[in-house]
């Protein structure tokens, strides 16, 4: 199979093979049936990443080219079959709908959501090109596999499976493991949180993502109701709050968090119809600011004049390594107003996927109840064993540990950032987290930035992924909590030198963007 590869073209790699094999197909060169050489192979043969040819697959069997077999045959399609047995259906004619009911096909359009931002958009990346070989990735929000205490979860789980309990793999308490249960309303009381009996209680859950849903499920009540959150705010809310078709306002964020003098216009302009506001107050995912004590207390006064709930996302009050500790949103709830979530998933495994929420005791068996008919149960074994690990010191021991591992590399790139970004760049100096974030001048877009990066051997968040909308943004989200310091100091001087050449000639690059503003404005058909 002879495929020639021009890495000066414009055209991504990737693309080039997919044009190609097509071609090869169309033409009879490839015959139905004919096997091809697996993407490891092909990319050895081409002198490309696999990547590359993981993707140019991918692409060929979206269009139905080819198609894998068990044991990871590839092979052509036999797209005359193909054709014969499924022709292609114009949504867009005016007949359509008629058509659809005359011929007995059910049109799933109304159904259909814009999820093309839920992962980074396919359109987007092939404007990347080819991935350098020495890429730097500093757009992860994850903890660093090489710091999970493997040798002390190892030892628990051996205990625990040398002598089973029943209750390790059998339904249990949808609250969660009382023994757990109990320390965590322990923790959160040192915390500052009242946990008196009847005025707020633990629920455990599936991580942030199970939880922010739970409250969705729980506050928002009817579709005319509208969530609030920050602008920019956390990718995976934004994406539940797309996928579950609730309507959603953004209040936009200075450095000292949420504007809540904007949040008020808001509340004023749909009183009556906000079902909750979603925050994040200490180390803003993306933007890593922390929301001042005073707008923390005004934020509170507004719920309370409004009468609205809010969703307080406490996910790294553990990371925080200077600086002055604030009190919580719900510490300092006095009136019930405030459901605080949390989860082990930075503080110690993602793939945990437990986290707990602090809900006011009169919602409690509503949420635990309204949790039974999605959720159910965690894993009880999960559980248990999180809270051997609790008690045994060693969650404690690796906060630890890997708190002076991250804040050795926060400050590497702070440091970095301060000597190597041109002027009128600015960046978030946090005090925690895993991130900060960077604010090119205005005009500037931190899409283009994404791509201009890449080319330079460095990945980062682009901001369109957080705003609402998935309008344009002029941040990008830059991590360390991954990264070695030595690859931190190389990507930061990567990431600075694209933005020179941005900031040097920003007409010559707007184009690098084109890809995405296409498909912003595609929408949902039908709708």
């Amino acid at each position: 199979m002879l495929i020639k590869i021009d890495k000066r073209s414009k055209v991504p790699v990737y693309r080039q093979i997919v044009e190609q094999i097509k071609q090869m197909v169309d033409e009879g060169v490839l015959r139905p049936g004919q096997e091809l050489p697996g993407s490891r192979k092909l990319a050895e043969m081409l002198g490309v990443s696999r990547k590359t040819t993981l993707t140019a697959y991918q692409e060929l069997m979206a269009e139905n080219y080819i198609d894998t077999v068990p044991g990871g045959k590839t092979f052509v399609v036999d797209r005359g079959a193909l054709i014969a047995t499924q022709e292609p259906f114009d949504y867009d004619r005016p007949e359509a709908i008629d058509e659809l009911a005359e011929r007995g096909l059910f049109d799933w359009r109304s159904y259909q959501i814009p999820t093309a931002y839920f992962v980074l958009p396919r359109t987007l990346e092939a404007a990347l090109g080819e991935a350098p070989s020495d890429l730097i990735e500093l757009h992860q929000n994850m903890p660093d596999p090489s710091l999970f205490p493997f040798d002390q979860i190892k030892k628990i789980a051996s205990q625990m499976l040398w002598k089973p309990q029943e209750f390790f793999f059998d339904y249990g308490s949808p609250q969660g493991y009382q023994p757990l249960v109990s320390w965590l309303e322990e923790h959160m009381a040192l915390e500052g949180v009242n946990m008196d009996p009847g005025v707020n209680e633990i629920i455990v859950g599936a991580g942030f993502t199970g939880l922010f849903k739970l409250c969705l499920d729980l506050l928002v009540r009817s579709p005319d109701e509208i969530v609030v959150v920050e602008n920019p705010t956390y990718t995976i809310a934004l994406n539940a709050l797309i996928a579950n078709r609730i309507r959603h306002v953004g209040v936009p964020v200075d450095r000292e968090g949420m504007r809540v003098d904007l949040l008020e216009k808001v509340l004023r302009e749909n009183r009556g119809k906000v079902a909750m506001i979603y925050t994040v107050p200490t180390f803003h995912n993306p933007t890593a600011t922390e929301m001042s004590l005073e707008r923390r207390e005004k934020l509170l006064r507004l719920a309370q004049e409004h009468r609205v709930p809010v969703v307080e996302d406490n996910w790294a009050y553990q990371l925080r390594y200077e600086g002055k500790k604030l009190p919580t949103l719900k510490a300092l709830d006095q009136g019930g107003f405030v459901i605080q979530l949390n989860s082990f998933s930075k503080m110690l495994l993602p793939g945990l996927r437990l986290g707990w929420m602090v809900v006011p005791g009169p919602i409690a068996l509503t949420a635990v109840r309204l949790k039974m008919t999605n959720i159910k149960f965690e894993s009880y074994f999960l559980q248990a064993l999180l809270h051997d690990f609790i008690l045994k010191g060693y969650f404690e021991n690796h906060l630890r540990r890997v708190s002076r591992v991250y804040d050795a590399r926060r400050r590497t790139m702070l440091e970095a950032l301060s000597e190597q970004l041109p002027s009128g760049v600015e960046f978030t100096p946090t005090q925690g987290g895993f991130f900060t974030w960077i604010t090119l001048p205005k005009k500037l877009d931190g899409t283009v930035l994404y791509v201009l990066a890449h080319q330079a051997g460095v990945k980062v968040g682009p901001g369109v992924m957080f705003t609402v909308g998935h309008r344009p943004s002029p941040g990008v989200r830059v991590a360390f909590s991954r990264a070695k310091e030595g690859e931190i100091i190389d990507g930061v001087e990567r990431l600075s030198e694209a933005i020179r050449r941005y900031l040097a000639s920003p007409k010559k690059y707007a184009g690098l963007a084109k890809d995405y503003y296409q498909l912003r404005h595609l929408g949902v058909k039908g709708k």
